[in-house]
């Protein structure tokens, strides 16, 4: 069963533009509590959520209930956290909607129920949240908890990859590629691999030199190719450090020195 799993403050910090601290600067308790958490002082972080919680205040309770799920500043309590996310959820709030999808996906902390999963992944993903939208899109690419439908798939995945989300990028690029849920196209496809691989995705760097090395939707350049390698090995890839020294020992010098600088310029241009 395909778990994307549970939401973090540091994941959601880096991944939308929801925390209040960000989009409401008036909320200076709430301020107060992300500053406290970014230094690692959770305690002080749940001094600060907890009377917002208490008024009702969505993300102030899923914040919490990362606090209890962690044991962050408080003893770990799984079933109060679960609590605390359900309000949450209830009351409109995306990424709680997202955990608990999670949770009866899993079966953690609850039973597995496949049924409440989809209805809160649903949910999460019609407000456009790009983690649930690439959950819910890996569902029913395999019929889980769903009809399967390629076509489904494809449109929550892209609506991910859309968003910036590396995972679903490359999933879109292995659809094009392969005439799932879409036509095949290998220009798109390079397109994808592409985007994922810019947002520090190392498969997809992987898979972007392998389109350059054999010209697969594009016209073929080794020297691309083992910069994309390069990159990737540096990341830990393994198959992508013995790609690179298999493909430098086919190339001359120039074109080693090439890959190298044209490595650099990219490098400076990845997400993360």
């Amino acid at each position: 069963m395909i778990i994307d799993g549970r939401m973090t403050l540091t994941m959601l910090a880096a991944a939308t533009a929801m925390l209040a601290v960000c989009a409401v600067p008036a909320r200076a308790d709430f301020a107060a509590g992300w500053s406290a958490y970014q230094k690692g002082d959770f305690a002080a972080a749940h001094k600060e959520w907890a009377p917002l919680a208490e008024r009702g205040d969505a993300q102030a309770l899923f914040n919490l209930g990362v606090l209890y799920d962690e044991g962050k500043g408080v003893a770990q309590d799984r079933a109060r956290a679960l609590g605390l996310w359900d309000r949450a959820a209830n009351l409109g709030f995306a990424p709680a909607q997202h955990n608990l999808g999670n949770l009866f996906l899993a079966g953690e902390g609850v039973a597995a129920d496949p049924t409440r999963a989809i209805a809160w992944l649903e949910k999460s993903a019609a407000q456009g949240f790009a983690r649930s939208q690439y959950t819910l899109g890996k569902l029913y690419a395999e019929g889980i908890g769903v009809d399967k439908s390629a076509a489904k798939a494809f449109a929550l995945i892209k609506a991910a990859g859309d968003k910036g989300d590396a995972r679903a990028q490359y999933n879109i690029a292995k659809m094009y590629r392969d005439g799932e849920g879409t036509e095949k196209d290998l220009t798109e496809s390079l397109k994808w691999f592409e985007r994922a691989a810019l947002s520090g995705h190392s498969g997809a760097q992987v898979r972007l030199a392998t389109r350059y090395a054999r010209g697969e939707g594009t016209a073929r350049d080794p020297v691309r190719a083992l910069a994309w390698l390069n990159l990737a090995a540096a990341t830990g890839a393994g198959e992508a450090n013995a790609e690179s020294k298999r493909l430098s020992a086919q190339l001359k010098p120039d074109q080693v020195e090439a890959a190298q600088k044209l490595a650099a310029q990219i490098k400076a241009q990845l997400k993360n």
